[in-house]
């Protein structure tokens, strides 16, 4: 090493008296005939299954990368890996993977160099931090490979005709005479399983099932799920892989099929889901299944899967560009599968309907969010059913002990309340944990939106009940209207009103 003062004078004026500036450098000069170069110590991380290496089996480690050597030179090596406390010679070293018995947590080999040339010596470490996550990530879950680690099952007609419920495809678009004038597309990754493939049909059952693979990292998985539209015939599953006994379904929460737009019901939609939230632990394997049992034509009883990713990092969780499938969400909580998918009713209090306004008379606006929303008259058939009573129950799902939820709802004057119902379990009866009405009912069935906290001490199971049991007084609303049922927002949605729950002392 030496140091060096450096001192800088304005060349125009060499002779003057201006002040000059000065700094000192330290040189560094290697005492060999080579050089290093890139400093003393090297630390490489790689993920073995990130890795570029050809059989994603062994690593080559090339000593002679970090020196700078002239043409002319000739250099011997001694290496010590004080992990496995042996000694090498030559300028590489081969690591075979399956010996290292590697895992998610990386782990640290250390090489250190002696470098001879010309009877001179130069000394550096090379530090390889070296993890694998092949385990955690699912074969082929983007179907480069076609069905290559996917199992195929399929019936149609009571025959055994796998091709008949999907195959791969690379079409970016379908419906092309959609009378709507745009053409649909399915946002798909290149190649990806498609029950439009050639030979397929709707009619068609059967199952595909992943290969097998170990949940770890952040427990989060990605997938792109279409069609799907009825949950109870068709839908994507997580499964234990041992027994089978613990299974999760994954419903295909935003299905949409609003005319006109590029987001249709074959769409390709992206997810993020966490399995440890729905009570898997890191280091189960399991497999994903999709089921479809929609034998029927016309109601996109049929699938469409791409880009399946199983493995992300603790803090590198995917971000909010995928929509969140999560226990605490309501299915169809703003009837936008345009039907009654997800919830249970009795009695005829009304149905699903895509109208704006009701009586036929576009005064009368609901003010709905999205295409749909449930109300107890149509412009279509022109019954009101006012008179009748009953109930409409949504799924179960979560609630979160601060939960904030929301909802909209119109008419119901006299006799109609939504409430929040803890189910009964372990012995115990049903609890209702809060019950709304329609505090600022303004005589008319246009949509009130609410929303409410719970202060709840844990996670609690929960459905939405709302029921109808209006007397029979003429004049009086004895009708409502639903739409835009939340849960477990993050914060309380701008413009809402907040809702009385009529079980408060307060009330």
């Amino acid at each position: 090493q030496i140091t060096v003062t450096v001192t800088l004078t304005d060349k125009n004026y060499p002779d003057t008296d201006l002040p000059t500036r000065s700094f000192t450098v330290t040189l560094n000069f290697a005492d060999s005939e080579i050089a290093l170069a890139y400093g003393e110590s090297i630390s490489v991380a790689f993920d073995v299954n990130d890795a570029e290496i050809a059989d994603k089996e062994v690593y080559t480690l090339d000593f002679a990368r970090y020196l700078v050597i002239p043409e002319d030179k000739t250099v011997s090596y001694a290496v010590t890996m004080n992990e496995k406390g042996i000694v090498l010679g030559g300028s590489s070293y081969t690591l075979v993977f399956a010996e290292l018995n590697l895992g998610e947590t990386e782990q640290e080999f250390v090489f250190a160099v002696t470098a001879t040339s010309g009877g001179k010596q130069l000394e550096y470490t090379v530090t390889l931090l070296i993890k694998d996550t092949y385990q955690y990530r699912l074969y082929n879950g983007g179907f480069d490979l076609d069905l290559d680690g996917w199992t195929l099952d399929g019936t149609m007609d009571g025959e055994k005709n796998d091709a008949a419920l999907g195959g791969i495809s690379e079409e970016t678009r379908y419906w092309e005479n959609d009378s709507s004038g745009v053409v649909p597309l399915f946002y798909n990754d290149g190649k990806f399983f498609s029950a439009y493939a050639a030979g397929a049909a709707e009619s068609a059952t059967g199952t595909l099932r992943s290969a097998n693979f170990v949940i770890g990292g952040s427990g989060w998985i990605t997938y792109k799920l279409g069609g799907a539209k009825n949950i109870e015939q068709v839908y994507l599953e997580v499964v234990s892989a041992d027994d089978g006994a613990k299974r999760v379904t994954l419903p295909n929460f935003d299905w949409s099929d609003n005319a006109g737009s590029l987001v249709r019901g074959c769409t390709l939609v992206s997810y993020k889901a966490n399995l440890l939230e729905y009570g898997f632990a890191r280091g189960d394997k399991v497999y994903l299944r999709v089921t479809d049992n929609g034998n029927s034509t016309g109601d996109y009883g049929l699938f469409f899967l791409d880009s399946v990713v199983t493995y992300y990092p603790v803090g590198s969780e995917p971000d909010d560009s995928f929509n969140l499938v999560s226990k605490y969400r309501l299915y169809n909580g703003g009837f936008e599968t345009g039907s009654l998918m997800g919830w249970e009713l009795t009695g005829d209090i009304g149905v699903v309907t895509d109208d704006d306004n009701y009586w036929n008379d576009p005064n009368n606006v609901y003010g709905k969010n999205g295409r749909y929303l449930f109300s107890w008259y149509t412009n279509e058939d022109r019954v009101s059913r006012e008179d009748a009573t009953g109930t409409l129950q949504s799924r179960v799902f979560t609630l979160k002990k601060n939960a904030i939820v929301s909802f909209l709802l119109g008419g119901g004057q006299t006799g109609v309340s939504l409430e929040f119902v803890r189910p009964a379990a372990d012995g115990a009866g049903e609890e209702v944990l809060a019950r709304f009405t329609n505090q600022l009912f303004d005589n008319n069935g246009r949509l009130i939106s609410y929303y409410y906290q719970f202060n709840l001490k844990e996670d609690t199971q929960c459905f939405v009940r709302v029921i109808d049991e209006a007397a029979d007084d003429e004049g009086i609303w004895r009708c409502f209207a639903l739409d835009g049922v939340e849960t477990n927002l993050a914060a309380k949605p701008e413009g809402y009103n907040l809702a009385v729950n009529q079980l408060s002392a307060d009330v």
